[in-house]
């Protein structure tokens, strides 16, 4: 690995912890492959505040934008290396939009930007693009002044709007990108839970991927998790959230919210064939913790209990916490923090607080033109189907037949689909 590093103003290239051993006067291609061949066993990796990049194996240099403080010398450097692909680590979503924007994009052909969530590097022209439109949505949700959870939705009903296209670009895995989704027509479930997940982030918010492997198919399955504490509404808990589901098919997709606000245990009992692939989040298992039982604490294994802390370190990090999670040794305090993310990931939403936030979402969605218009009746008929579905996936007859009784109304009383759904739990 090569590591270029500023210092007065000159490039200076690293070996074997040793400084000043060449200095970059030229930079032509020819030279720095020429180093690279000489010297790739021997070359590590600077962690300071220098410019650094990296000539991968791939044939590339890799530049991390954290680590550069002259932009003039950067622009130099990229401005005479035309044969090798640059690819800028996108840390900084800001630094890298702004240094990007000094350059002619015609000109650069040979430079990508690598950023958070996507699963390919973006040419500088789609990365603009791409930046220029989530800057928009990022200032126009951040004006509304929304509670966590409405902005959530908001992104939620952003992201659905997309619809499933496999085949929308000649490499399927191009759906997945954000860039492509952003500037596209269509994604599959990578990209759906990308753009989530990186909208969010944008507007501090953290949400997270998690990729699931089933046991009756091959395909792979990705939608998103993240830790809600909306005061406004009364909701804290562990959420997943999986647009694809609910994204356009037709014409009512707007009103498809059947996958929002589910909790993991919801998700987990839905899908009994599915379990979380454990690289997807650093060998976290949610769904592993949620079978977790005291007794199973009392009996465990020191590798288990390993596997089991790197789920409870992901949640403290997620949820904001500290590390409350001890050794083996101390069984009670295992139990009660196992115990406390077990209801955490349990928490089911009641219809009348989605009803309130989902008519709160409406009535803004509809001044910023987002839609053309909502009603009570549809407010109203969207929270049912949603709770209707829901039980009914639980196979939960007893649920269901409270649920349609407390919503009070006789016209969903008489609901012929109702009697069917019974049916077939029963």
């Amino acid at each position: 690995m090569l590591v270029l590093s500023e210092k007065n103003n000159k490039l200076v290239v690293f070996f074997d912890g040793l400084e000043d051993c060449y200095i970059l006067d030229k930079y032509n291609e020819e030279y720095l492959n020429c180093l690279y061949a000489s010297y790739k066993e021997k070359i590590y990796d600077l962690n300071n505040s220098f410019l650094s990049c990296y000539v991968s194996e791939n044939d590339h240099i890799f530049i991390d934008i954290d680590t550069i403080d002259n932009f003039n010398l950067l622009k130099e450097f990229i401005d005479r290396i035309k044969n090798i692909d640059i690819v800028i680590k996108a840390s900084n979503t800001e630094k890298v939009f702004n240094f990007i924007s000094s350059l002619n994009e015609n000109e650069v052909s040979n430079v990508y930007i690598n950023y958070q969530f996507s699963s390919e590097n973006a040419s500088v022209k789609d990365y603009k693009n791409m930046i220029s439109k989530i800057n928009s949505l990022v200032h126009t949700i951040k004006s509304l002044n929304l509670s966590e959870l409405e902005t959530v939705m908001v992104v939620y009903d952003i992201v659905k709007a997309n619809e499933y296209k496999k085949k929308s670009f000649d490499d399927p895995s191009l759906t997945r990108a954000v860039h492509n989704v952003v500037l596209g027509d269509g994604c599959v479930c990578a990209g759906f839970s990308n753009y989530f997940n990186y909208l969010l982030n944008e507007l501090g918010i953290k949400s997270y991927p998690v990729i699931l492997d089933h046991n009756n198919r091959i395909t792979r399955h990705q939608r998103s998790i993240m830790y809600v504490n909306d005061k406004k509404y009364g909701v804290e808990g562990i959420y997943m959230f999986d647009p694809t589901y609910d994204c356009k098919k037709n014409n009512n997709y707007v009103n498809n919210y059947d996958y929002f606000l589910q909790s993991v245990s919801y998700f987990k009992k839905c899908f009994g064939d599915e379990y979380i692939d454990a690289g997807s989040l650093g060998n976290h298992d949610v769904y592993t913790l949620l079978d977790t039982s005291n007794k199973d604490l009392e009996d465990m294994e020191l590798i288990d209990y390993g596997n089991l802390n790197k789920t409870i370190s992901f949640l403290n990090k997620m949820c904001g916490k500290k590390n409350d999670y001890s050794s083996m040794f101390d069984l009670e305090k295992n139990k009660k923090c196992v115990n406390k993310y077990k209801r955490l990931l349990s928490r089911e939403v009641n219809f009348n607080k989605f009803m309130n936030l989902l008519f709160n979402v409406k009535q803004v969605e509809e001044e910023i033109g987002m839609i053309d218009g909502y009603s009570v009746d549809e407010v109203i008929n969207t929270v049912f189907r949603r709770y209707k579905n829901m039980y009914a996936r639980l196979k939960d007859a007893k649920k269901l037949l409270i649920f349609v009784l407390q919503f009070g109304s006789d016209d969903f009383l008489l609901d012929e689909e109702i009697d069917k759904k019974i049916k077939e739990i029963k």
